[in-house]
C-alpha cells in the first residue's frame, strides 16, 4: 500500500511552471520526460539541470538526419587512418561523394523538421545529464565553471541545431577519455595541444555535404564548413566537460557575402575565442576585425525573445566594447533592420529587427565601428534605406552625395586589401621581396647581369619592369630570395603592345640541378592571376629569339585578382538613396580614373566583365580609398601577426 501511495505522488508531481509548461504541449512524448524528472527526484542538483533542459528544449528543432552517404563516412573514416595529406583528404572526400547517385542526393531536398521535446527519449536526457557533470567533475577545480556556465554551455546536448543522437556525448566522452591522462600528467596546456592534434580539422567551402550530416558522421571525417565544425568541436570539448558554444558573424564587415562561426571556451573565470581549424586565441584580433554584429548560440533564451534562438544572444559588446548612437527615422515607419552590403550592392541584415512604432528617432546599440551600414526602414507602402558609417569613435556620419562637392579619384581595387583577421595578402606579397631579375647571353650564364632587386611591392598588383632601354639579350631570369619560399602567379616577358612574347624555352635550376619543369611551375606562364607556383630557391629562366625586342619583365605575386585588371570594363557607383553610375571604363592600366566625383557618400567598384568580390568603400578628401577595417592600419599589422594559441594562453 506504501508503494502504492509513493508511486501516485511520484506520479502527480508538480513540477515548476515552465517545466509544466513544457510537458503539457508535447503529447505522447510527455511520459519519457517525466522518467527523467522521476529518476532524479532525489537529487536536487541533477534535478534542477533536467528541469533545464525540458523547459527550453521545446523551443529547439533539427532537420532530421539521412543515412544515404553513410558509407562516405565510414570510407573516409578508414582512409583517415592511414594519415593522408590536407589536400588528399579533400579529393578523397569528393571522390567519395561522387558514388551518390543523383536519385540518392535528391532525397536530401525533402527536409524533415523534427522537434526536440517530442524526440528525445529519457534515456538520452539522462545519460547527457550523468556524463556532463561525470565530465566537469573530473576537470582540476581551477578549470571548472561557475553553476551559470556550466548550465548553458556544459549541460545542453547540442551546439545549435543539430539532431539529438542517442549515446553521442557518453561516445565522444569514451573517445577522447586519453585527455585526463595527459592532463593530469602534464598540464592543460599539453592536453589541449595534444587534443587539437588528434582532431586535425579541415575547414572549406568546397567541403559540401548535401543534406544535414550528423555529429557522429562529422566525428568520422573531421571536415566541412566552419560551422559544422565548431558544432563538432563543441560537442566534443563538452562532453570533456570543457565549457564551449558557438559565436558567429552573419556576415563579415567587410565581405561580399560570408559570415563565420567560431568557439568560445570558457576555463575557469577565462573565457576565450578560438579558431575552429587552427585554436588560434582571436580575442584581441577580433577587437579590431570587421565584426558588425556577433551573436552566441544559447540553448536557453535570455530574453524569452525567440529571436534570441534562431539568431542568437547579442554578444557584440564583448568583442568591440559598448556603442550606442542614435538615427532620424522617416515618418511612418513601423519596423528598422540594420544591415551591411553584400554582392550586387543589396543590403544584408545582421540585427534583428526593431520595432518603431512610428518613432522619429531610435537609439541602436553595440555594432561594431569603423562600418559602413545600411538602416532599412519598413512601413505600408515601402521600404527605404538609409546608408551610415559608424567611424572608429562611433560617430555616425550619414552617406548621401554631395553634388556641389566634387573630387578627382584613382581606384586601385574593388575589394578590401587586408585586415586583422587576414594577413594572408600582405605574406603574398611581401614574399616577393628581395627577388632579382637578371640578364644573359651566354647559355652556360657565365655573364649574367644584375638589373634589379624587388625592394618593395606596395600591392599585389603586376609588376612591370621596364626595360625598353637595355639592351637585348638571349636569357631572362627571376630568380627567388634565398632560403625564402615565394607565392608568384606570372612571370612574363613582354613586348611593345603588353604582348606576352612566347619564349623559345623555359628552363628552371633548383637546388644546383637544372631541370625542365617544376611541380605547377606551368601556373607561372597561364595568365590566370589566381593559379600560382610555391617553392624557394629557385631560378627561372627565360630563352628567347636572337634579337627579340623586350620592353618589360612582368612578375605578379599570388593574389586575389582584385586589383584594377587590364581589359575589364568596370563601373564606378555611388550611393544616394540607391546606387548611380559614373559610368563604365575599359581599364587600360592598373588604375582608373574618375572625376567629378560627388563627395561624402559610399562607393562600390563592380567588374562588369567578371568576379564576385566586390566591396562598398569611402573616400577620403584627398580622392584615396577607405576601406573600413582595414585602411586605418596603414599596411601595420605587426601586432596582429603573432599568434597566439589556446595551450599558449593559459
Amino acid at each position: 500500500m506504501m508503494a502504492l501511495i509513493q508511486l501516485t505522488s511520484c506520479e502527480n508531481a508538480v513540477y515548476p511552471n515552465k517545466v509544466e509548461a513544457s510537458l503539457s504541449i508535447i503529447g505522447k512524448n510527455e511520459a519519457e520526460l517525466r522518467k527523467v524528472l522521476r529518476y532524479y527526484r532525489n537529487d536536487s542538483m541533477k534535478l534542477m539541470a533536467a528541469y533545464y533542459l525540458i523547459e527550453n528544449c521545446k523551443r529547439h528543432q533539427y532537420i532530421e538526419n539521412h543515412s544515404v552517404h553513410d558509407s562516405v563516412f565510414f570510407a573516409m573514416e578508414k582512409f583517415l587512418e592511414t594519415k593522408p595529406k590536407k589536400r588528399d583528404r579533400t579529393e578523397f572526400f569528393r571522390n567519395q561523394m561522387k558514388t551518390i547517385s543523383l536519385e540518392e542526393r535528391n532525397k536530401y531536398k525533402v527536409k524533415k523538421i523534427r522537434f526536440d521535446i517530442e524526440n528525445v527519449t529519457s534515456e538520452f536526457l539522462i545519460d547527457n545529464i550523468d556524463v556532463a557533470y561525470e565530465a566537469h567533475e573530473r576537470l582540476p577545480s581551477k578549470y571548472q565553471v561557475e553553476d551559470s556556465i556550466f548550465q548553458s554551455f556544459v549541460l545542453p546536448y547540442k551546439s545549435s541545431n543539430e539532431a539529438p543522437e542517442l549515446g553521442l556525448r557518453r561516445a565522444l566522452y569514451q573517445q577522447y577519455n586519453w585527455f585526463y591522462d595527459v592532463l593530469y600528467k602534464n598540464g592543460i596546456s599539453i592536453a589541449l595541444h595534444q587534443l587539437h592534434d588528434s582532431l586535425k580539422v579541415i575547414v572549406g567551402l568546397e567541403i559540401a555535404y548535401p543534406g544535414t550530416p550528423s555529429i557522429y558522421q562529422l566525428n568520422k571525417v573531421k571536415q566541412g564548413v566552419c560551422t559544422q565544425m565548431v558544432d563538432l568541436e563543441v560537442n566534443i570539448l563538452r562532453s570533456l566537460g570543457i565549457a564551449a558554444c558557438k559565436d558567429y558573424v552573419p556576415q563579415w564587415g567587410n565581405h561580399h557575402k560570408l559570415g563565420h562561426a567560431w568557439i568560445m571556451v570558457f576555463l575557469g573565470n577565462e573565457s576565450f575565442a578560438i579558431d575552429v581549424e587552427t585554436w588560434e586565441v582571436l580575442n584581441d584580433i577580433y577587437k579590431e576585425a570587421a565584426l558588425p554584429k556577433v551573436y552566441r548560440i544559447s540553448f536557453q533564451s535570455k530574453t524569452g525573445n525567440e529571436d534570441d534562438l534562431k539568431r542568437g544572444i547579442d554578444v557584440t559588446a564583448l568583442y568591440k566594447g559598448q556603442n550606442e548612437f542614435t538615427l532620424s527615422l522617416d515618418k511612418g515607419s513601423l519596423v528598422s533592420k540594420v544591415g551591411v552590403f553584400k554582392t550586387g550592392g543589396a543590403l544584408n541584415p545582421i540585427s534583428r529587427p526593431y520595432v518603431v512604432d512610428n518613432k522619429t528617432v531610435m537609439t541602436f546599440t553595440n555594432f561594431g565601428n569603423d562600418q559602413i551600414y545600411g538602416l532599412m526602414e519598413y512601413s505600408d507602402q515601402k521600404i527605404s534605406k538609409k546608408v551610415f558609417y559608424l567611424d572608429t569613435l562611433s560617430k555616425v556620419h550619414l552617406l548621401k552625395a554631395n553634388y556641389a562637392q566634387r573630387i578627382s579619384t584613382t581606384i586601385t581595387r574593388k575589394y578590401p586589401f587586408i585586415s586583422p583577421r587576414k594577413l594572408d595578402k600582405k605574406r603574398w606579397k611581401d614574399s616577393l621581396i628581395g627577388s632579382q631579375i637578371l640578364v644573359a647571353n651566354k647559355k652556360d650564364l657565365s655573364d649574367q647581369k644584375l638589373l634589379i632587386t624587388i625592394n618593395e611591392l606596395k600591392s599585389t598588383k603586376p609588376l612591370l619592369i621596364d626595360l625598353e632601354k637595355v639592351k637585348k639579350y638571349k636569357y631572362y631570369i627571376f630568380r627567388s630570395p634565398k632560403d625564402k619560399e615565394i607565392e608568384i602567379a606570372e612571370v612574363h616577358l613582354v613586348d611593345k603592345r603588353g604582348e606576352m612574347i612566347k619564349p623559345l624555352l623555359t628552363t628552371f635550376w633548383i637546388k644546383g640541378k637544372k631541370r625542365k619543369k617544376l611541380r605547377f611551375s606551368e601556373r607561372m606562364f597561364d595568365k590566370k592571376p589566381l593559379t600560382f607556383f610555391k617553392n624557394k630557391n629557385f631560378d627561372v629562366i627565360i630563352e628567347v629569339k636572337d634579337h627579340q625586342s623586350v620592353s618589360g619583365f612582368l612578375v605578379q605575386s599570388r593574389n586575389d585578382d582584385n586589383d584594377i585588371r587590364i581589359g575589364d570594363i568596370y563601373d564606378l557607383l555611388f550611393w544616394d538613396n540607391g546606387w548611380h553610375s559614373m559610368g563604365q571604363q575599359k581599364a587600360e592600366s592598373y588604375e582608373l580614373i574618375y572625376k567629378n566625383v560627388p563627395t561624402e557618400t559610399a562607393y562600390w567598384l563592380k567588374n562588369i566583365s567578371r568576379g564576385q568580390e566586390e566591396y562598398v568603400f569611402l573616400l577620403d578628401s584627398q580622392g584615396n580609398q577607405y576601406w573600413p577595417c582595414s585602411s586605418r592600419f596603414k599596411g601595420d599589422f605587426k601586432r596582429f601577426a603573432r599568434k597566439v594559441y589556446l595551450w599558449d594562453a593559459i
